[in-house]
């Protein structure tokens, strides 16, 4: 069957919330939804005890290991067949506009298509919050009279929901997700933006990011594992940045290194001494580091510490290699 739009969406035990979303989705034979459960306690059981999940031109994948949400857009991308590949978290969900927005921009020459989302609680829908803010941004200022720069809506858009991308776009540059369980996303979307010819934004409102404790996001910088690994897909998303050309005012590699210094100053010091390897170069970070207010006092206490400590008390974790990158397959 050809179908004219492939709605991808990775799940981990939220069913309830799994099904709101879904719901959002409407039920046309130009529709392929395709819901990659990742490992769920019973997982497997879900088509039976949730009749949406075997609605007409919805597919349900399920693999016993809990993985991470990069391995399940992967598994994803492999089954699907739409024109264009639109994703969502389980937690979220589409707009009343969405049909209408599809059908408006079925056929839109560019690559990609940007739209506008908006944030609540998923608990309490009418408290709003500020997760869409950064991304919309992006859109107003490419709308906006003066015409801002392609450059941060292709290169800083780092989330894949808000957008329809060409499948034919990530097929010719056999573009994938990171499988890591941190910021898989982040090359994914730079990649798609690197390589599009054509972009084009919409003030269209298409979808509703919402916050729910106990999410990955919701509990971000809480370990040395997960700032280890969302700092080196930085890393990795600067360095092939740098190389296709690009000259940037805010480099992606420093932007985590503020959290780390308030959090974790060794994780800190390990990337700290990796700057220069990634063409990035320490007074830049500095400057983005002081530059997060929230983190500026704690960041100066820790820099100064730092900065007149003997340098051999840090060279045991100068020397260390975290190694994260090997497992991020690209």
């Amino acid at each position: 069957m050809i179908f004219n739009f492939t709605i991808i969406i990775p799940h981990y035990n939220i069913p309830g919330l799994l099904i709101r979303c879904v719901n959002s989705i409407p039920i046309r034979e130009d529709i392929q939804v395709i819901v990659v459960d990742d490992g769920s306690i019973e997982g497997e059981n879900y088509p039976r005890n949730y009749k949406e999940l075997t609605r007409p031109y919805l597919e349900y994948y399920h693999y016993d290991q809990h993985i991470n949400a990069g391995y399940a857009r992967n598994v994803g991308l492999k089954h699907a067949k739409g024109k264009w590949l639109i994703f969502a978290d389980a937690d979220d969900f589409f707009t009343d506009e969405f049909l209408h927005i599809l059908d408006e921009h079925l056929n839109a020459e560019e690559d990609i298509l940007f739209f506008k989302s908006t944030s609540c609680y998923s608990n309490d829908l009418s408290k709003k919050t500020d997760r869409a803010e950064l991304q919309n941004s992006f859109i107003n200022d490419l709308l906006s009279s003066k015409g801002g720069s392609e450059e941060n809506i292709r290169l800083y858009y780092v989330s894949p929901w808000g957008k329809f991308i060409k499948k034919k776009l990530v097929d010719e540059y056999q573009i994938k997700f990171a499988e890591v369980e941190y910021a898989n996303d982040i090359y994914f979307s730079v990649m798609t933006g690197l390589k599009a010819d054509k972009i084009m934004c919409f003030d269209e409102l298409l979808y509703v990011i919402t916050y729910r404790p106990g999410s990955l996001t919701s509990k971000r910088f809480k370990s040395a594992k997960e700032l280890r690994t969302r700092i080196e897909v930085l890393f990795q998303a600067q360095k092939i940045i740098t190389d296709s050309g690009y000259k940037l005012e805010v480099q992606p590699a420093t932007i985590y290194l503020p959290q780390a210094v308030a959090t974790n100053p060794i994780v800190f010091w390990e990337y700290w001494n990796k700057l220069s390897s990634s063409g990035l170069t320490k007074k830049n970070a500095f400057i983005n580091i002081v530059s997060k207010r929230r983190w500026l006092v704690k960041s100066v206490f820790v820099l100064m510490f730092i900065l007149t400590s003997p340098l051999s008390l840090f060279s045991r974790f100068m020397k260390q290699d975290v190694g994260i990158c090997s497992r991020i397959n690209y």
